[in-house]
């Protein structure tokens, strides 16, 4: 079975029989704990075909029930679970990458989560060995969905391969495919990079070894043939560094500037504020910003609800629930939030920015 993004999954179905199973995390809106749930689709709030009836003053008629009433029998404590492996991002297992780590599904709708952090960009395998029919799902360290997978390994065990960034935390879910079933040990694997091969210039994409990547292998265009910065790029300011894997020169400064700021510090060093191209554009600038809620160049300070880049032009938009609002009537500029999605503020904050050469 084909690796299918998570968050596709949930919306359109992918076109799997509704009365398959699967992991189910709202992914608009991860969870703040970090908590991952399963909807097992169980049957809840069954009478047995008896309902309570109520007199008119709206409490229960003892006389409604034929039988003599029944004491509730205190049985103590509910005894606690066995449970090998947290069933959160918060109490997930920290495992290493190449090592093999023992699970179980202890339980009916037991989950299994597991938490590990990438060396490099790569491509990375998480998968499960064993004989259970086992369903893995691949997160962000903040609960947000990327890709799942049922029988993608040999003997119905999951197995995940993408491509994923370098230093970053990860959170897998391993789980029964048949949520009502329980026993069965597995072990899961998560290995990467798979790959050490030499970088390629010119495909766009920034490898090991890679300054820049802007896929061509031109000079004078900013990103040089060997894809390295070219010598007349001018320096950048002390309170900036560099961002990598995007495919243009970037850096993000953590001086607190104004909008209108941030944007002449950018023009000092040959930049413009950043244009966000896609999702995955995004996740890199959400990730080198460390949640600091940093500028971006787009704004409609020209034509209230017109957006505009700065520089480049980009169809690609990622608006927080709710927004953009133009608050006090006085929000014009846009910053990349806690969550990665956007929102539009005021331009008079001090907040930190990202620069770009538009090259």
């Amino acid at each position: 079975m084909r690796v299918i993004p998570l968050g596709l999954c949930l919306t359109l179905a992918c076109g799997v029989d509704v009365a398959t199973p699967s992991l189910i995390i709202d992914a608009a809106t991860p969870a703040n704990d970090g908590s991952i749930s399963v909807d097992a689709g169980s049957n809840s709030g069954q009478n047995n075909g008896q309902d309570n009836q109520t007199s008119d003053a709206g409490e229960v008629d003892p006389s409604a029930d034929s039988g003599a009433t029944q004491p509730i029998q205190d049985s103590g404590p509910t005894p606690l679970r066995e449970d090998d492996h947290g069933n959160t991002i918060e109490t997930g297992t920290s495992v290493e990458l190449s090592s093999r780590n023992a699970g179980r599904i202890n339980y009916e709708e037991d989950i299994d989560v597991f938490l590990f952090s990438t060396t490099r960009r790569g491509q990375y395998r998480i998968a499960t060995d064993g004989r259970v029919d086992t369903f893995c799902a691949l997160y962000t360290i903040d609960g947000r969905p990327l890709y799942s997978n049922d029988n993608g390994g040999s003997r119905q065990n999951c197995e995940i391969i993408e491509d994923l960034n370098a230093t970053s935390d990860f959170a897998v879910a391993v789980r029964h495919f048949d949520p009502d079933s329980s026993g069965g040990q597995y072990t899961l694997v998560v290995e990467g990079p798979l790959s050490q091969r030499e970088p390629i210039c010119g495909n766009a994409i920034v490898e090991d070894g890679e300054q820049c990547d802007d896929g061509n292998r031109r000079n004078d265009d900013g990103c040089d043939n060997r894809c390295q910065w070219e010598d007349d790029e001018p320096e950048l300011p002390n309170d900036c560094r560099v961002v990598n894997e995007r495919n243009r020169r970037t850096a993000i400064c953590w001086q607190p500037r104004s909008r209108a700021g941030a944007a002449q510090h950018c023009d000092s060093a040959g930049m413009t504020l950043v244009t966000v191209d896609d999702e995955r554009d995004n996740s890199i600038l959400f990730q080198a910003s460390n949640r600091t809620s940093p500028w971006i160049g787009l704004s409609d300070q020209r034509r209230e609800g017109e957006w505009v880049w700065d520089s480049r032009t980009s169809g690609y938009v990622n608006w927080n629930n709710g927004e953009p609002n133009n608050w006090g009537n006085n929000e014009d500029c846009v910053q990349i939030t806690v969550n990665g999605r956007w929102n539009d503020a005021n331009c008079d904050q001090r907040l930190m920015f990202f620069c770009e050469d538009p090259r």
